[in-house]
């Protein structure tokens, strides 16, 4: 019976060794949480920085088509002017405007610059539905 109880004893210490193993690997599983969520929690506020700088630049960007887009329709503003003027100048000499070749490219650039304010809204506003 003695060496049955000497089998006993030493089960009995590796059971013991064995439980010791598993709290010590949990205890590592538990630490690699720890460690990971460091890691995930940078992770989010670098793609945060990123979100913000892309905002900032979006944001200018759209500011800047607006821009172009009231330039667009300040060229037009002064083009109906001066098309105006030549017109009734023109006119007033008795000769037909449209046998000026300027003046019929200068139509055409103004109906282009009046759309071109059009387009800019039109692109801004897709941004802008973005944001």
């Amino acid at each position: 019976m003695n060496t049955l109880q000497n089998v006993y004893d030493r089960l009995s210490d590796k059971t013991e060794l064995a439980k010791h193993e598993v709290q010590l690997g949990l205890l590592e599983d538990i630490k690699g949480f720890s460690t990971g969520y460091a890691k995930y929690t940078a992770q989010i506020l670098e793609l945060k920085k990123r979100g913000d700088k892309l905002k900032t630049e979006l944001n200018n960007t759209i500011g800047d088509i607006y821009e172009w887009g009231n330039l667009g329709k300040f060229m037009a503003d002064n083009m109906v002017k001066l098309l105006s003027n030549f017109e009734k100048q023109a006119k007033d000499l008795g000769i037909d405007p449209k046998t000026s070749d300027v003046y019929v490219n200068g139509n055409k650039t103004f109906v282009e610059y009046a759309k071109g304010e059009d387009r800019a809204k039109a692109i801004a506003n897709d941004y802008i539905k973005i944001r």
